[in-house]
């Protein structure tokens, strides 16, 4: 008698060998092909939350896990849906044939069930995502919709937009004027403006820093008159995905635009922040928030220069601020605090390395003295005990 594995099963077998692939992951190794991603992970931690005390090593994992989970959440959407559960002001689902809501999302926890809402009430859909998503990933998310509505025998107008383009963008407002209900998730990574003061951005205030982000959203509920309603999907403890819509935020017509947009970014931006304030893991934009930052909370300059640095100290490399990375052919010295990276000879990497390992004493007798000033002006090295 052949017994088949019922479908949850199979999902939690995935995420069991999920767990157990990201066990192996190293990250402290210098050589690691996930070694720039944890350093800049760590830099984002060191800028938006320096006072949490966390593992950073598996911290990252665990980042890594959610990001990983997420995708295999759409690939396996009939099989999870009853470890869904949705809650919130839910008044959309009786008016979203009458008129378009904008549905603002973030890169949270299992941000892709949200499918299963808008499949399940038959709700037209437009996904709007970068453009290097759009190449990437058009297809294959289509195809995963497309399934997950075939095997539940759901019915839904879906299509994934290049907001990147003057045409997905000129869709975009064209489906939402015939009715459509748009999803847009406010913190892709969509990069720095050179000039910040461009008027397709704004400043937020972000945990303990400082974000410049677009104002897309905002701009276009006000120009269409669409109300945008936030939703978090997050991950319980006990496995299952709770889908928290917020109340509409409507744009009235005597409002003032130059009030209502950044007022509303601002407001948006809160709701993600007090998630990533509770559950930090679940958040993706970890990995690329730095592309965001609108200023580096470090003083750009150094402590007062020393001329004649002491041999006979002890000095210890600066864990804290520096990380070392390398390929095996060019090796770098990171510095967290403006996510800047040199390049550094294999014998000072070697140096480097022995020492932060030790936490002891530089070798200072192989050390140039010029060279050792360098590392005690810029911090490299500190004062050890």
């Amino acid at each position: 008698m052949i017994i088949q594995e019922g479908t949850t099963q199979k999902y939690d077998r995935r995420v069991r060998a999920l767990k157990n692939k990201l066990r192996r992951v190293q990250v402290e190794n210098i050589y690691s092909p996930h070694r720039w991603n944890y350093l800049y992970t760590c830099a984002n931690l060191l800028h938006l939350l320096p006072f949490k005390e966390m593992d950073s090593e598996a911290f990252y994992r665990s980042l890594l896990y959610h990001e990983h989970l997420s995708i295999l959440d759409r690939k396996m959407l009939p099989e999870i849906t009853g470890r869904i559960c949705y809650e919130g002001d839910l008044e959309f689902l009786r008016d979203h044939k009458k008129k378009g809501f904008i549905f603002c999302s973030y890169h949270f926890g299992s941000f892709h069930s949200l499918l299963y809402v808008f499949a399940k009430y038959g709700m037209n859909l437009a996904v709007a995502v970068s453009s290097q998503a759009y190449r990437s990933l058009a297809a294959e998310i289509t195809a995963d919709v497309r399934r997950f509505c075939a095997e539940k025998n759901y019915h839904m107008n879906f299509e994934l937009l290049d907001i990147g383009s003057h045409a997905g963008s000129f869709r975009l407002l064209r489906r939402l004027k015939q009715g459509y209900n748009v999803l847009i998730y406010l913190d892709g990574e969509t990069g720095n403006p050179k000039d910040e003061r461009c008027e397709k951005w704004t400043s937020v205030n972000f945990l303990e820093g400082v974000l410049q982000v677009r104002k897309g959203i905002a701009s276009i509920s006000h120009f269409v008159g669409a109300p945008i309603v936030p939703v978090i999907s997050r991950r319980e403890p006990d496995n299952g995905i709770t889908i928290h819509f917020f109340s509409p935020i409507r744009p009235e017509k005597e409002t003032d635009v130059n009030h209502y947009v950044p007022s509303t970014t601002r407001k948006l931006f809160a709701l993600l922040e007090e998630q990533v304030a509770n559950t930090p893991d679940q958040w993706e934009g970890w990995l690329y928030v730095n592309k965001m930052l609108s200023a580096k909370k470090y003083p750009l300059h150094y402590q007062k220069r020393v001329a004649n640095v002491e041999t006979t100290k002890t000095y210890c490399f600066n864990k804290e601020r520096y990380a070392l990375a390398s390929d095996r052919k060019h090796h770098f010295l990171f510095d967290k605090y403006y996510y800047t990276s040199q390049n550094i000879t294999s014998e000072i990497l070697e140096l480097l390395a022995e020492t932060g390992q030790q936490g002891g004493a530089a070798k200072i007798n192989v050390v140039r003295k010029e060279i050792l000033e360098y590392f005690v002006n810029h911090q490299i090295f500190i004062e050890g005990d």
